[in-house]
């Protein structure tokens, strides 16, 4: 008997569904942006384009113009699939507000028809041992949908040891979020949660008195504050709850004085979901206006508790290409996310 190639991999896969039905709103987990999965999931401090929505809803209102961002993914041998596309839009008096939608569907899971008999009549007579053929498919989408909102405000900090004051950039933001979880006609669950985070930024030459620092910043998220819900329409009435999940971070973008527009990013994250995992990023990256037109370029690496990322990015006027390739004991993955500047 023949087994197909989707079965082979769902056998793969059912950890994973399993894991998802117990805890809930395990798609959420998967990350957003080719950028910040090449820097090992390393964004809490970064957040500042298209991407913070989910990362850190603070880092929303850093953008100074409108950013629109897609993301797509297969998955596994292209079993599953994940999708997000999501808009920035800044305000005047330091506001901005989000709408984004990240989604993770797997298609053509097979449904077999029920054997006959008993292992023993089925090892006997190879008529009631089944064709192997699924009598039909069905599919699993689970999908998020945000409203954001961020403010930034500027102030000045009093630093006793040197007698002046630093210029503080201090964010804060919150995602109102819609959760829907479809399985084929079996049943649907829908829920609603609240994430929350803050960031901060400060010049680092200015901090430390010394002039070749660069930009240092801290951000804090916190997803599903509020102990977000998945309530299921089917005869049981389940409910999945979806797990806090705490988010530190810190990061140094640093100029590198005898190149000029050549910046490092040095990135370190850590995360509480489930269990204390630490999050390593670096980016080199080119950027330069040069009559009006922006051309630059960035090599990314990380590392995700125990997975290894890398990934590249490539400028181009109000383009940003990037991409993200990531290790898992089931199969490896590449991300491609197109952010575009309004």
């Amino acid at each position: 008997m023949r087994i197909p190639a989707n079965f082979i991999w769902m056998v793969f896969l059912l950890p994973l569904i399993a894991h998802a039905g117990e805890y809930g709103g395990e798609f959420l987990r998967n990350g957003i942006g080719a950028r910040g999965l090449a820097l090992g999931n390393t964004y809490a401090s970064i957040a500042d384009d298209a991407t913070a929505p989910y990362w850190n809803p603070a880092g929303a209102s850093l953008l100074r113009q409108s950013q629109v961002m897609a993301m797509y993914a297969p998955l596994f041998n292209g079993l599953a699939s994940h999708q997000y596309v999501g808009a920035v839009l800044p305000l005047p008096g330091g506001v901005a507000l989000g709408l984004s939608l990240n989604r993770l569907s797997i298609d053509h899971i097979p449904v077999f028809a029920r054997l006959n008999g008993t292992p023993e009549d089925r090892y006997a007579n190879p008529e009631n041992r089944g064709t192997g053929v699924a009598e039909r498919y069905f599919g699993d989408t689970q999908s998020a949908y945000y409203f954001t909102f961020s403010k930034t405000v500027t102030f000045l900090a009093p630093l006793g040891w040197s007698y002046t004051s630093l210029p503080v950039n201090f964010s804060a933001g919150a995602n109102l979020k819609y959760l829907s979880h479809t399985i084929g006609d079996y049943g649907s669950g829908s829920g609603v949660g609240v994430d929350v985070g803050v960031l901060l930024q400060v010049d680092g030459a200015q901090l430390t008195s010394y002039d070749p620092l660069g930009r240092i910043a801290f951000g804090l998220s916190v997803s599903d504050i509020a102990g977000t819900r998945i309530s299921w329409n089917t005869a049981s009435a389940r409910t999945d709850a979806i797990k806090t999940n705490i988010r530190f971070g810190a990061s140094l973008r640093q100029p590198i004085p005898s190149l000029e527009a050549h910046h490092i990013t040095l990135a370190l994250d850590a995360t509480t979901l489930y269990h204390y995992t630490r999050t390593v990023g670096v980016e080199y990256e080119y950027e330069n206006q040069n009559a009006g037109l922006r051309l630059g370029y960035a090599l990314r690496g990380g590392w995700d508790g125990d997975r290894f990322t890398a990934g590249a990015g490539l400028y181009l006027w109000k383009f940003n290409l990037d991409y993200a390739y990531s290790r898992y004991d089931i199969g490896n993955t590449s991300r491609i996310s197109l952010l575009m500047t309004l």
